[in-house]
């Protein structure tokens, strides 16, 4: 109640009666404020930048955010009631929980809810993020440096992994020769790297990310005629899924190495060992009939041949090795040849396949899937393909 003498028809009004009026109405107002925002009112202090994922831990930061065991978030529909050890009333941890998220992002309303009342923000949540590595790998025949006829010295055989994955994965390479020559993962400079592994950073999900993986070789003064090279690239966080292995590729004293050109690169198709592939040779059992699936990715636009080369050796025929897709061109001569148009550069194509029927009997063995410019024959890639029971 304002304290002031009531006012009767003929008094003066002076310049004190104005002031008490208005003095009376500044302390109402003030009181009104007061009782406007009450006292322990939530405040959030702006998000710490992101971006944010389902998964992520989300730390709020701001005033009277608790007592934290009667605080309740709401992120959209997802609500929020178990908070990581530290939280208090100035500060809010929890796991962004598991909400629709478009691929895009999503935005959503968040609230903090205490038994005084609330606040509201916005924040943009992504889907959550892989933990394990997964996607497709493939891994070419090498190119030999400097090319020629191979003697004693030292050689450089680049390999081309690619690999479109769904987050950074580190890959170990291990090269191999079957006589003991020293095989070492190198840099452009020839030095050898160690450790012997190298790291892929996804750039999207359509791109491919590809790796050139030098091996120098050295060749002995006095050393066995023919070396055997393979080339193992592992995932260390998914070796089962992600790793590849190549080759052997004889390396033959006194003849050019493998077949190669960095614009035909073909590799197995499988993505990972299964019950016909051991990650280095195909298993076919004996009396059984196995459909082998190839890609190749073809740099540049043109023709191209396909071309089951046979083993070098296959006693009493126990390996019967065919040509399914591209379609054979025909008997006699081209019935392990099919043809291939590749309209647009830097094309994968996948639609190559190769029919392996083994018999009891035959022994580990190998054949060749030659890819070929149809107009330049000197430009092919040779891929070996192990085979056995």
């Amino acid at each position: 109640m304002a304290n002031y003498s009531p006012v009767k028809p003929g008094d003066l009004i002076t310049a004190a009666f104005i002031n008490q009026w208005l003095s009376s109405f500044d302390t109402r107002i003030g009181a009104l404020e007061a009782v406007a925002v009450p006292a322990g009112q939530p405040t959030l202090n702006p998000l710490p930048p992101g971006p944010w994922h389902v998964g992520d831990t989300l730390t709020l930061t701001g005033q009277n955010l608790g007592p934290v065991q009667n605080t309740v978030v709401t992120l959209g529909t997802a609500t929020v009631t178990q908070f990581n050890a530290g939280s208090s009333a100035t500060s809010l941890v929890f796991t962004i929980p598991t909400l629709v998220v478009a691929a895009t992002g999503t935005a959503f309303l968040l609230t903090v809810q205490t038994p005084v009342g609330s606040a509201t923000t916005s924040i943009i949540v992504f889907q959550a993020q892989p933990t394990v590595p997964a996607g497709t790998v493939s891994l070419s025949p090498p190119t030999q440096s400097p090319a020629g006829t191979l003697a004693a010295g030292t050689y450089t055989f680049t390999f081309t992994f690619t690999a479109n994955l769904n987050m950074q994965e580190t890959f170990t390479v291990t090269p191999s020769i079957d006589v003991g020559w020293a095989a070492v993962y190198v840099d452009g400079a020839g030095n050898q790297i160690t450790p012997s592994q190298f790291s892929i950073q996804p750039i999207s999900s359509a791109q491919p990310v590809s790796v050139t993986v030098p091996i120098k070789v050295t060749i002995p003064a006095s050393s066995a005629p023919v070396g055997q090279l393979s080339l193992a690239v592992t995932s260390q966080h998914n070796p089962s899924g992600l790793s590849k292995t190549t080759g052997p590729f004889p390396l033959t004293i006194g003849s050019t190495g493998p077949v190669s050109s960095p614009n035909i690169q073909p590799s197995i198709a499988y993505q990972s060992p299964n019950a016909n592939y051991d990650g280095t040779s195909v298993l076919v059992p004996a009396g059984t009939t196995v459909v082998v699936p190839f890609s190749c990715l073809f740099v540049n636009t043109g023709l191209y041949n396909v071309v089951v080369v046979q083993p070098a050796s296959n006693p009493g025929n126990l390996w019967v090795i065919t040509l399914l897709v591209p379609a054979p061109l025909g008997p006699p001569a081209a019935a392990n040849t099919g043809q291939i148009q590749v309209n647009a550069a830097h094309t994968t194509v996948t639609a190559i396949a190769v029919s392996i029927t083994s018999s009891a009997g035959a022994v580990d063995n190998s054949f060749t899937l030659s890819f070929e410019l149809a107009s330049d024959t000197t430009i092919a890639t040779q891929l070996p393909v192990q085979i056995k029971l």
